[in-house]
């Protein structure tokens, strides 16, 4: 019942479609339907649902939260939901914190300040094929071994974007942060484990800098 909860944020009315048991007391319908965030064409990861309850819509709240630039927490003991809007979800002073501009590929973004001394990036352009170049933003203490990738920016073109989000593939570590031409500005997370599991330090190092990953994708601009 718990997770049924958390993971579904109120909606709108709408038509019954294919049944699904949530639990003794509440009976839910899958509602397949597609989803557009702020203009955006925005494909729902598969380990997520939209349901029918009493004629509404219920939807992930992680989900939608997310693809707006806020963060989600769960409290167990509380059993409370926090939801925070991108600025507000970490340290956001514009006086302690860096800006990063990269001249090849065209945008800048705002990186906080405890991030100073712990990251190193790598830029990959290819002349002949813009559409391919990448700005990969690393964790410098997990680097070695474990990859330390935090995030990447990466252009796409357009064709290849569409076709990837109509065909599900950009899941729920891609989001489209920009457009310029036939150009998509692609901000990613790794979906593997990329610091030493073994080591608390470092374990905690990472997770740090990770948390501050929405608010840093949501300062994204183009140049």
């Amino acid at each position: 019942m718990k997770k049924f909860i958390v993971g579904m944020v109120c909606g709108i009315a709408v038509s019954f479609s294919t049944v699904a048991v949530a639990s003794d007391s509440i009976k839910a319908y899958l509602f397949p339907v597609q989803f557009e965030i702020n203009g955006e064409q925005v494909v729902l990861d598969q380990d997520y649902k939209v349901l029918n309850v009493d004629q509404h819509t219920y939807v992930p709240i992680r989900f939608v939260a997310e693809h707006l630039g806020s963060t989600v927490d769960y409290d167990a003991d509380k059993q409370k939901i926090y939801v925070k809007n991108g600025q507000e979800g970490t340290i956001l002073d514009p006086a302690s914190s860096k800006l990063y501009q990269s001249e090849a590929l065209k945008f800048r973004l705002i990186l906080p300040s405890y991030f100073e001394g712990k990251y190193e990036v790598v830029e990959q352009t290819q002349e002949s094929l813009p559409s391919a170049s990448s700005v990969h933003f690393f964790n410098k203490a997990n680097k070695a071994g474990f990859g330390g990738l935090l995030f990447t920016i990466s252009t796409r073109s357009k064709e290849s974007w569409n076709a990837d989000v109509e065909n599900g593939m950009t899941g729920s570590h891609q989001f489209k942060v920009g457009e310029k031409g036939d150009q998509i500005y692609v901000f990613s997370t790794p979906s593997d484990v990329q610091y030493d599991p073994a080591n608390s330090e470092l374990k905690e190092e990472y997770l740090a800098l990770s948390k501050s990953l929405t608010w840093i994708r949501t300062s994204f601009k183009l140049t």
